[in-house]
């Protein structure tokens, strides 16, 4: 094992020489060539050594790019306002975990006479809640709020890290978060993107009424193969009996501590979910939490503040998921770059095979294009340009529908969460030791699988059958 790592790490030292010399046998664009090698090789990283120097070095070889400056680079990684966002919002849940409230949470949903009946109830239950909340809520948000919690219950069912039913639930997690924000477009990005681009190009809108008419009944779909692809590769771990006799009830009586700490953070959340709903985008994501967290700083109980920041900072900090995320930001910015060419070379590559093809296969083209783009890099990109291509590709086809594929490719690019660049708390799961990259990989590129067949089966024709025409 230690060789094995020892040869991974000579090869990420030698990577940028051995970068050049593809390059210069291939003729592709270096710095193109440059970005994707730092990308799987990141990838293999992450897998094979670790989520700690493997991200410093992800961010120092991106520095290495040409047409990347370094201020550039730190830009998109530790100045992102998803990092800073993380940041303060890791310290606003740890002055939230210093009080019983979260486990509140937590013994309320294993107490729940439905939760009860065995484990599998209980995910069921916690992920079907989820579902629920993400239907309105950015998933990002979503997230943070929901991952203490699950944390908490592994507390309470005596769930330890390397469990394959926490790796379940955290994964169950993650992925429904992302399915949710696909669901609807309230509150969420990456349909509307798409949905906006058919409008630029047609003049005609897509209401938001016809599109979740689709994008619900079959999320739902997608929510039941989700849990049936979970219970069977786990399906030996779900020793109920087992875990739910581990229930520790045992709470403290609230007080005032307590009162203050969750009254802020509901005011944070309320900064994350209105501005949202009333489509008011000028809030920066990172604004709400700050704002907590110097609340929490400067209210007292007991001449106490309600959070001590060094504390918070050392302890409450995550720092390997923030280093992981900062690196899966300037990832997903570098492969986005305009200036590095990717998309573009993809783009010109493509357009000119796909035009003349069968309408089942163009379908099928776009479904996979839209959902291993979603996996592997940024969703909001994903949605932009998958449907910006697709589009006019099915304007021109009479037997096809554009604005069935618009709506499709819109909820793909949501569902995404196979690697860390697709999206921010992807990275944080995989880097808090209940689930590894590893883990994530092979769960969410099969759900992938399972994703397409079922949007070639029925999703398609769902959506061409409430919004086609």
């Amino acid at each position: 094992m230690r060789k094995n790592k020892n040869g991974l790490k000579i090869i990420a030292l030698l990577l940028p020489i051995i970068i050049y010399g593809l390059s210069n046998i291939t003729k592709v664009n270096f710095d193109a060539l440059f970005v994707v090698g730092v990308f799987l090789y990141g990838i293999i990283l992450w897998v094979k050594v670790g989520i700690d120097w493997p991200s410093l070095y992800v961010i120092m070889m991106l520095m290495l790019v040409p047409k990347l400056s370094i201020q550039s680079v730190f830009s998109s990684s530790f100045g992102h306002p998803t990092f800073i966002f993380l940041m303060f919002t890791f310290a606003l849940t740890h002055a939230l975990s210093q009080t019983p409230f979260i486990k509140r949470v937590a013994i309320y949903f294993v107490n729940l006479p439905f939760a009860k009946k065995s484990i599998k109830h209980l995910i069921i239950s916690f992920l079907g809640a989820t579902l629920l909340m993400g239907l309105i809520m950015s998933p990002t948000v979503l997230f943070f709020i929901l991952y203490p919690v699950l944390q908490e219950i592994f507390v309470t069912l005596k769930i330890k890290k390397g469990d394959n039913i926490a790796k379940l639930m955290l994964m169950g997690l993650v992925m429904t978060v992302s399915l949710s924000s696909g669901m609807t477009p309230i509150a969420h990005v990456f349909p509307l993107l798409s949905l906006n681009v058919f409008t630029s190009i047609t003049s005609i809108e897509i209401s938001y009424v016809s599109y979740m008419a689709f994008a619900i009944p079959f999320g739902l779909i997608i929510f039941a193969s989700l849990l049936t692809l979970l219970f069977f590769t786990y399906r030996h771990d779900l020793d109920s009996k087992k875990l739910l006799e581990n229930i520790d009830i045992e709470i403290t009586k609230i007080r005032h501590q307590e009162i203050i700490t969750v009254a802020v953070f509901m005011f944070v959340v309320l900064l994350w979910i209105i501005p949202d709903i009333l489509g008011y985008k000028s809030i920066n994501i990172a604004f709400p939490p700050m704002i907590g967290v110097l609340l929490l700083a400067l209210i007292q109980v007991d001449e106490k503040p309600l959070l001590n920041l060094n504390e918070s900072f050392t302890k409450g900090m995550n720092w390997p998921s923030l280093l992981m995320t900062a690196a899966a930001l300037a990832l997903g910015s570098a492969l986005t770059n305009p200036d590095i060419g990717i998309i573009t070379y993809i783009t010109q590559h493509t357009s000119s095979y796909i035009e003349n093809m069968p309408g089942i296969l163009l379908i099928l083209i776009f479904i996979v294009w839209a959902s291993l783009q979603s996996n592997i890099s940024s969703h909001m990109v994903t949605s932009q340009l998958v449907s910006s291509i697709a589009v006019p590709i099915f304007i021109s086809v009479e037997s096809l529908s554009a604005s069935a594929i618009a709506a499709l490719i819109g909820m793909l690019a949501s569902l995404g969460c196979a690697t860390p660049p697709s999206m921010p708390y992807v990275a944080v799961a995989t880097s808090s030791g209940y689930v590894s990259p590893k883990d994530m990989m092979s769960v969410g590129f099969k759900l992938m699988g399972i994703i397409i067949i079922l949007s070639l089966l029925i999703g398609y024709n769902l959506a061409n059958y409430f919004i086609g025409g």
